[in-house]
């Protein structure tokens, strides 16, 4: 939410009156969720306020937190997330160690009492029942708690610092830690040839499960990509175009997370075959779906359109006219009701089916028009939009959706419902692509449910999950030699910091690497190691130095500053600064050098009539405005010469002017002040004698 305002108590009074004033305060703030019952200890889609260790599906009040805390847990978490809104509310950590040290040390919570002990106690809690990593940041969340009591005048001022180190960095860990890190950390290579052996087994011989499985994984080893964004795909995904040297180049209309956005992600060649028939797979799976909610767009359109709508033709939909009254075994068979003619349930369960919808079951109450409400009613929420639970930028249609399927149509034991729309999602990739985990809810034996490998014959030990053949695929690039700028981009990274993470190299590829470089360095200085990776712009040994420097590209040229050695004193004024290189026959960047001459020579007027009026520092700024302008008039008559070749570097020189100089001149002082003879005191006259002169003198009297 972007529209929050802050608590600011009503008076600096410490304890009791600060805390009801906040609590009162966040009842009337807009709820996290629209089916949140505040009341309740179990918030829907945003946060359980229980205990460390209790199921998310107990509702056993004591797995609850304790009464005394629940209004004050409630309104600090409505709170923090009105201000910055967060997937998983990382303050229930410290809420639930604050509630777990003071029932310990009190017998209730009374943040009021907080001190030194309860959140040290409470950092002991959270290091018992969390992990290394998630220790961490739930510390973090115990001394965020604490400042805000400070802030809100809630407790008296203290400070108190997280006392949980971080997890220690496993990413370039070497020995047998490395080599567990990077297993766990990428796909099991016997599993992975697996899923390619299924994958061509051929699309009649597989089943939708199967094949959308496989298909999906095709698509992973493509590109670096996160689990859940395929999903976001379009069926137009596969974007065609050439490169620069002329070659097919094919790649797919990618939306990423995290902030990345937009994107193509280009597909290597190798895999090109593999991602089409992938997509095509795809395509056959949900084109009956897709047609299925272009149908309901079109009832939709008419409805709010004021107009009569018709009862979308289905496969499943009684061939009979559309304002005939139907029986109750009709009107549920046209609302996505798979008939089984053969049971003896046959109409018991129609029944059933639709009083769940709110539906009568007397025959003839209904025709196919009158339907439509209902209809409508079992689209999913957002309609015709996919309501992704992530990427909250992407818009989708479902009747555009790659994966637009139908209810149950992945479901090996449940029959298909053509009415209803339903799209599969990270999780239910990864639960074919391990073990069941999933337990009955009277025996807690393990459901019947076989993962993809166990179907086909493979060990149940074989394990992938999406989110390794990301970092298998960046690992591959980095060994490869793909530079950090290109990684980035290919992966859909915000920040290239981000690649480390990812990098699993192992020390003999690091080894074979360094053979290859030294190899090919061969007759080169053996001072160190060398690697070369051509820049854009390159090295500008051409331009003035021979010494190895990066060039940063500005409105007029290029700056060759080193930026490592001292910041830029010119503030962006690179017209007057000689680092600034222009490149002779680059003709946007001369029309910048003009457009900036004729802006210059209309603000001097001004800078003119200021300095006549004898306004204060009008003479600086007339004098700068000048320098510009003549400079600027020197770098265009040599940039337009035709006698110098295009790609001619030109660097005006000027005048070193230092801070000192400038401070000097803008306090109106002379550079060398005047030097006068100092007379220095007799040492008899010195107010504070050191003990050893204080001797001297006395023995020099004596």
């Amino acid at each position: 939410m972007t529209n929050f305002v802050i608590f600011e108590p009503k008076a600096k009074i410490v304890g009791k009156e600060s805390l009801n004033d906040f609590i009162e305060f966040s009842q009337q703030l807009p709820r996290l969720s629209k089916e949140l019952d505040y009341d309740s200890a179990y918030w829907s889609g945003v946060v359980n306020f229980t205990k460390f260790g209790a199921s998310s599906k107990s509702r056993d009040k004591s797995a609850q937190l304790h009464p005394s805390i629940m209004p004050f847990a409630k309104a600090y978490l409505t709170y923090t997330q009105t201000q910055n809104r967060t997937r998983n509310p990382n303050e229930i950590k410290a809420l639930r160690a604050i509630d777990a040290a003071m029932l310990k040390s009190h017998g209730v919570v009374d943040v009021t009492q907080l001190d030194t002990a309860v959140l040290d106690n409470a950092a002991q809690i959270i290091r018992d029942n969390l992990g290394s990593g998630t220790a961490y940041h739930g510390g973090a969340q115990l001394q965020k708690l604490q400042e805000f009591l400070v802030g809100k005048h809630i407790i008296p001022s203290f400070t108190w610092k997280n006392p949980i180190p971080r997890a220690s960095d496993t990413v370039e860990k070497v020995g047998e830690e490395g080599v567990r890190n990077r297993e766990k950390k990428l796909p099991d290579e016997d599993a992975l040839l697996a899923i390619a052996d299924i994958f061509n087994k051929g699309v009649d011989n597989l089943s939708d499960r199967d094949n959308f499985t496989t298909s999906i994984m095709a698509i992973l080893l493509c590109a670096p990509a996160r689990g859940s964004e395929p999903f976001y795909l379009k069926v137009d995904c596969l974007h065609y175009d050439k490169d620069k040297k002329g070659n097919n180049a094919v790649g797919l209309k990618w939306f990423s997370g995290k902030g990345f956005g937009h994107e193509v992600e280009w597909v290597p060649d190798a895999m090109v075959s593999t991602v089409e028939e992938a997509v095509k797979r795809l395509k056959v799976l949900s084109a009956s779906a897709r047609q299925w909610a272009e149908k309901i767009e079109e009832v939709y359109s008419a409805v709010n359109a004021g107009e009569i709508a018709n009862f979308p033709v289905h496969l499943l939909c009684p061939s009979v006219p559309d304002d005939k009254p139907l029986t109750r075994n009709q009107v549920a068979q046209a609302l996505g009701y798979n008939l089984d003619v053969n049971s003896n349930k046959f109409v018991s369960n129609a029944g059933g089916y639709l009083r769940n919808r709110g539906l009568g079951i007397v025959d003839g109450m209904y025709c196919l028009n009158d339907l439509i409400p209902a209809l409508i009613k079992s689209m999913p929420e957002g309609f015709p939009y996919v309501p992704f639970k992530t990427g909250h930028d992407v818009k989708v249609k479902w009747s555009e959706a790659l994966f637009s399927f139908h209810s149950c149509q992945l479901n090996l034991q449940k029959s298909t419902n053509k009415v209803l729309l339903w799209m599969p999602n990270i999780n239910t990739l990864n639960e074919d692509l391990a073990k069941t985990k999933k337990k009955q809810k009277g025996s807690g034996a393990l459901v019947n449910v076989r993962s993809i490998f166990e179907r086909h014959g493979y060990p149940s030990s074989y394990i992938i999950t999406s989110h390794q053949i990301r970092h298998m695929l960046s690992t591959i690039a980095k060994v490869n030699g793909m530079s950090d700028q290109v990684l980035t981009k290919w992966a859909a990274r915000a920040d290239a910091k981000h690649n480390r993470v990812y990098n699993h190299t192992s020390p003999e590829q690091y080894s074979e690497r360094y053979a290859l470089i030294k190899s090919q360095n061969k007759g080169e200085s053996e001072l160190g190691l060398r690697e070369y990776e051509i820049m854009t712009p390159e090295t500008l040994q051409e331009i003035n130095t021979r010494a190895i420097q990066t060039a940063h590209v500005t409105e007029y040229g290029a700056c060759i500053l080193d930026f490592i050695m001292s910041p830029c004193s010119k503030h962006r004024d690179c017209i007057n600064c000689e680092q600034q290189v222009c490149i002779k026959g680059d003709d946007e960047k001369l029309e910048r050098l003009r457009k900036r001459l004729e802006r210059e020579k209309r603000i001097i007027v001004t800078d003119k009539a200021a300095l006549d009026d004898g306004l204060l520092g009008a003479d600086r700024h007339y004098e700068k405005r000048l320098t510009t302008i003549q400079r600027c008039e020197d770098l265009i008559m040599i940039l337009s010469d035709e006698n110098l070749p295009d790609g001619t570097a030109v660097k005006l020189s000027i005048e070193r002017v230092s801070g000192l100089d400038k401070a000097l001149d803008k306090n109106h002082k002379k550079r060398l002040p005047k030097i006068e003879k100092i007379k220095r005191p007799a040492l008899e006259d010195l107010p504070n004698k050191p003990r050893a002169l204080k001797h001297f003198l006395k023995n020099k009297r004596a």
